[in-house]
């Protein structure tokens, strides 16, 4: 199989640096919106705010789907593999959890508590976003972990030179 070349992997790693970044960025936006929306709004303003939780999704999944993309690049054409580092199959296995918790998870559990809302009036803060709010710190987290795997490539489950 070929491998990128050196010029090749500078924009590689350029790009892939900037969706992840907007990806995550994007995410911990949304998180702060959406705890802004669960304890700062009355009902009114919080049903006219949260539908942009879901719109913001829409919007940085073309940069999270790049970033997947890319992933499936540096798999393919660079020395990293798939499984040949741990770190690297660990960040899949959390991509694939970033997935459910944001489709499931916060996606998901906004739209059944706008419904709630519009039914049995608001609550508000963890009454109401106490799922929705775990799910979005949980995507938030996990992909601080992946972030730092790419930054400093640990060694998982093999012995340090020192030892």
């Amino acid at each position: 199989m070929a491998e990128l070349k050196q010029r090749g992997m500078k924009w590689l790693r350029l790009f892939h640096i900037l969706t992840a970044g907007i990806w995550f960025g994007g995410v911990v936006c949304i998180g702060i919106l959406a705890y802004i929306c669960f304890f700062q709004l009355t009902e009114n303003e919080f049903l006219t705010v949260i539908p942009l939780v879901p719109a913001l999704y829409q919007k940085i999944l073309p940069f999270a789907l790049l970033t997947v993309a890319q992933g499936f690049i540096y798999g393919f054409f660079t020395k990293w593999g798939f499984i040949k580092h741990k770190w690297v199959l660990c960040k899949w296995i959390l991509t694939f959890f970033i997935v459910l918790l944001t489709g499931l998870g916060g996606i998901g559990q906004i739209h059944t508590v706008i419904v709630k809302v519009e039914t049995f009036g608001f609550e508000g803060g963890f009454a109401d976003g106490g799922l929705a709010l775990l799910f979005i710190f949980l995507q938030i987290t996990l992909m601080a972990v992946m972030i730092a795997l790419s930054v400093f490539k640990p060694r998982i489950g093999k012995p340090s030179p020192d030892s």
